[in-house]
């Protein structure tokens, strides 16, 4: 029989002579995990609680297919990156949209830069090509230091190609605006428009002009009129049809599938090969032969009772949100998220900064609770299955001070009768009161409502004797 499940599930183990000749059991495993706990320890029947793990975790790591090399099967888990992708804090990025992929070729970095000072009828052609080498030697050389500390650009050509676009006067002063298009190799498109940046504002990029050109003698500071924006031009082309994104040219180089497609060694297939099994979690295919793993039992005496192939740990639960995450007894809440139920038949018991809520329906994706009455303060939200497995969040609820009234004035009147109730917390941890009875009867009008401060309200009609209340749609009653 195959057993699953995740964190705290509580697992019977049945059997004879489990102690293998020896006094007790003194390790249990799950698919090579340690239990945390071995609550029952006799020779026929053992009760142990499941640690953690991710599920199918005897599987070899498949990296996401971003990645050249990895820690986890996790997108941003990247310790290595194809030629194509940029490390960036774990994550294999590329330059090019999703279907597409970075092919070799040229790249362009586009900025308008001002000159205060140039006058037109000095800047000749002879001065313009003087202006294009000096941000060509520029930018090679800031790509050399760059390639000096990386082995992925030691074959990569550093030299850059600056061409003037566009020059124009200035509206008012003299100064012209110059329009630059510079062009390098494609594993500089990084570093291209940094490089112009960094020109431009550390001062060097004017200070190699005026050592050779009295053109720029009245110029006394560069300055952006168009800061550099890169272009990836023609290197991003297409994946192949089979792709929903790649990293290469080819049906083999595919990182991600259509959603009716799984992947395989880089190829998006119908159905996973024979020898495989899809995980659905990670939408990989992997090898049958890890997909259960052994439940296995260590006496005092060394001896080993092995059922094989009889658990699989599961995807553990997850709470995405808890709506509202602050309140008081009676508010309403809304958890959802994935395997709430823990992989068990029902969630059992719901705890808000440890105290109990009323379960009001359920699902493997929204649990409904109503708070319970607590002391103000922050907690976890935890979930516990029937299968004893449990889903928590960490510091997801905050409990509020209960509402309270102070008084009513007047404490009577009649139909038109304006009643002043004032307290604390009125708001009961919401934006605005939206209903208030006197002895069991709506008023009928809410004239205007403060946490701490005044609700003002109109009798409709005369409620005779009882208390008030007042409600907070979707939260909680005072």
């Amino acid at each position: 029989m195959l057993f699953r499940s995740q964190l705290n599930t509580i697992v019977t183990i049945t059997g004879t002579d489990l102690f293998g000749g020896g006094q007790k059991i003194s390790a249990v495993t799950l698919s090579g995990v340690p239990v945390v706990e071995i609550s029952k320890n006799t020779d026929s029947q053992l009760i142990v609680v499941a640690q953690d793990a991710p599920s199918y975790n005897i599987c070899p790591v498949v990296c996401h297919g971003t990645c050249s090399t990895c820690s986890t099967a996790a997108v941003d888990a990247c310790t290595q990156c194809p030629g194509s992708r940029r490390m960036k804090n774990g994550e294999c990025t590329s330059i090019c949209d999703a279907k597409t992929y970075r092919k070799d070729g040229q790249v362009s970095a586009t900025s308008t830069i001002s000159f205060p000072g140039l006058l037109e009828g000095g800047f000749d052609n002879a001065q313009q090509r003087g202006l294009e080498t000096t941000m060509q030697s520029l930018i090679k050389k800031s790509f050399d230091a760059i390639k000096f500390a990386d082995d992925r650009l030691k074959d990569t050509s550093t030299s850059a190609k600056a061409s003037i676009v566009a020059m124009e006067k200035f509206g008012t002063g003299v100064g012209l605006e110059i329009q630059i298009r510079v062009v390098c190799d494609h594993m500089f498109y990084e570093e291209v428009a940094g490089s112009i940046t960094d020109m431009v504002g550390d001062g060097s990029m004017l200070k190699e002009l005026k050592a050779q050109s009295k053109a720029y003698f009245y110029v006394t500071k560069l300055k952006f009129a168009e800061q550099a924006k890169a272009s990836t031009e023609q290197v991003c082309q297409p994946c192949h049809g089979t792709c929903a994104g790649c990293n290469g040219p080819t049906e083999s180089d595919c990182v991600a599938c259509p959603a009716d497609k799984v992947r395989y060694e880089g190829k998006c297939l119908n159905i996973c090969p024979g020898g495989t099994f899809h995980d659905k979690n990670d939408d990989q295919c992997k090898p049958t032969t890890c997909e259960d793993g052994d439940a296995v039992a260590t006496a005092n005496t060394g001896a080993i009772v092995r059922a094989a192939n009889t658990w699989r740990y599961v995807k553990r639960g997850e709470i995405e949100s808890v709506t509202p995450s602050s309140g008081q007894v009676t508010t309403p809440v809304i958890i959802a998220g994935t395997g709430l139920r823990g992989d068990g038949a029902k969630v059992a018991k719901v705890l808000l900064a440890n105290v109990e809520a009323k379960i009001q329906s359920q699902a493997d994706d929204k649990v409904s609770v109503v708070v319970a009455a607590n002391t103000a303060g922050k907690g976890n939200v935890l979930l516990l299955s029937s299968s004893g497995a449990t889903v928590t969040r960490v510091n997801g609820w905050t409990h509020l001070e209960a509402g309270k009234f102070a008084k009513a004035t007047p404490n009577e009147g009649q139909i038109g009768t304006k009643i002043t109730i004032s307290g604390s917390n009125l708001l009961l941890g919401g934006k605005k009161v939206v209903a208030v009875s006197l002895g069991s009867v709506a008023v009928e009008k809410i004239v205007s409502g403060t946490d701490e401060g005044a609700i003002v309200v109109v009798v409709g009609k005369s409620p005779g004797a009882g208390s008030a209340e007042i409600v907070e749609i979707g939260r909680a009653n005072v």
